[in-house]
């Protein structure tokens, strides 16, 4: 894409610059006051960049978030290099970037990460008619380990709400205050609404989980925690473990319950109306 100043200056101010009424130093002065065709060209060049970079990465052997940041960032670069390259002799050029942009961490995060828009249990409601949808989606992203950068609070194999350490460690080279980084995490949140899929909780279709993995309440199996079973939280402690007379629920203090016993009491908790009704159906 070929830039000249007579393409962005106005008819009057390109009829003063052929007739050689104003100098180069002023020229350049318009220009940067023409913001607006600055930030569309390097909305453009930094879409083309990220796509770009995304396609190339191995999605078995993904990078770590802060190298995946930094390959970014020079891809970006080197987008802006080769396009101020192309321009005129006398074009101003487009800045640089020196930092990625809230889309930018968004797309980062779904390529790297889980993903999804979740509603909580409380967000339900249950009546008659049984279960009825959400007023709000939340944005989650899972759980994979204890690392701080995937919130090493929270139980591996859930979602968590807590987004800032994984935007913290995709944008080093955001140099803001505290309340700077909450408005830029807030901008990358209304990006990933987006680009985000919905998913509807797993209680809600018999799966449970447990400390060392998913029950399924139907079959009574115990399968390895995975992105597509979405839980918010895991508040059914235990242990799925192969038992003399079959598979039970053994607890840290030594107790134990057969899986239909442990479903049962999961199904009398103070969960709504339509998850009690679901696991009642498994035993």
């Amino acid at each position: 894409m070929t830039t000249t100043n007579t393409d962005i200056l106005t008819n009057g101010q390109a009829a003063q610059l052929d007739a050689g009424r104003i100098s180069k130093d002023t020229i350049y002065k318009v220009l940067r006051c023409q913001r607006r065709y600055y930030i569309e060209i390097a909305d453009m060049l930094t879409a083309a960049a990220t796509a770009d970079y995304l396609d190339s990465l191995d999605k078995d052997n993904l990078p770590a978030p802060e190298e995946a940041a930094n390959g970014l960032l020079q891809k970006t670069a080197d987008t802006f290099r080769e396009f101020n390259g192309r321009l005129d002799k006398g074009s101003l050029p487009v800045p640089l970037p020196e930092e990625l942009t809230a889309c930018q961490v968004a797309k980062l995060m779904m390529a790297l990460c889980h993903i999804r828009l979740v509603a909580g249990r409380n967000r339900y409601e249950c009546n008659e008619s049984g279960l009825q949808g959400p007023d709000r989606y939340d944005v989650m992203l899972y759980v994979a380990d204890r690392s701080g950068i995937y919130d090493g609070e929270s139980d591996i194999g859930t979602y968590t709400c807590n987004l800032w350490p994984i935007i913290d460690a995709l944008s080093p080279h955001q140099a803001v205050s505290f309340a700077g980084f909450a408005e830029y995490a807030d901008e990358v949140e209304f990006w990933l609404r987006l680009f985000a899929k919905k998913a509807s909780l797993s209680y809600f279709h018999g799966f449970m989980p447990l400390e060392n993995g998913v029950l399924n309440c139907r079959t009574k199996e115990l399968l390895p925690f995975s992105p597509e079973y979405v839980f918010d939280e895991c508040t059914y402690f235990g242990s799925y473990e192969e038992g003399g007379d079959g598979p039970v629920i053994r607890f840290s203090d030594g107790r134990e319950d057969s899986v239909g016993d442990w479903i049962k009491s999961a199904a009398s908790g103070s969960d709504c109306e339509e998850l009690r009704r679901i696991l009642a159906e498994c035993v």
